[in-house]
């Protein structure tokens, strides 16, 4: 990311929170993008600079963020998949456009505790706070699942997890 486009989204977000009357407190990463010198000009956002060290010990954070969006997502893309087969419409690929949406529409299934579990989980919690329940991950639902599959053997997958973590061992930044 660029300190610019840093820059111009932070202020846009402090501004919405200041004429909303809310405060944040942001966590982010020590990096060239992200300067200090804008601190003492934002008016309802906390920014806290996270340790060098910090990456991997958040890792299980973001990893929480993708496995809660990554599952519905999944769905959306076998559920579309399956309305435009049985509407007799060609199955193409899905446009940046429509996963864009699909992927808006998997961030609205993620609920406030499952956020706060992701936290929880790598310690951003006081030690007395009891522990937090863990909401299961929507399981597969085992019609849809063997629909899809006999529609498209080449997902000859036993398991709706497997489907969805497929490609979870792809490196995807540099």
């Amino acid at each position: 990311m660029l300190s610019t486009i840093y820059e111009s989204w932070i202020f846009n977000l402090d501004k919405k929170c200041f004429n909303n009357k809310r405060k944040v407190l942001l966590f982010v990463d020590n990096c060239p993008a992200h300067p200090k010198t804008l601190l003492n000009e934002l008016k309802a956002i906390r920014v806290v600079f996270l340790s060098p060290n910090m990456t991997s010990k958040l890792q299980p954070m973001d990893q929480g963020f993708i496995k809660n969006i990554k599952h519905p997502y999944r769905r959306s893309i076998m559920q579309r998949n399956l309305r435009r087969m049985d509407s007799g419409i060609e199955i193409d690929n899905i446009n940046l456009l429509e996963s864009i949406e699909l992927l808006h529409k998997s961030w609205g299934t993620v609920t406030q505790s499952k956020i706060a579990n992701c936290f929880h989980k790598v310690g951003f919690t006081k030690e007395i706070q009891e522990q937090m329940e863990e909401e299961p991950i929507e399981k597969e639902h085992p019609t849809e699942w063997g629909r899809y599959q006999q529609l498209f053997p080449e997902t000859n997958t036993a398991e709706f997890q497997h489907f969805v973590e497929v490609d979870s061992d792809v490196i995807t930044t540099c």
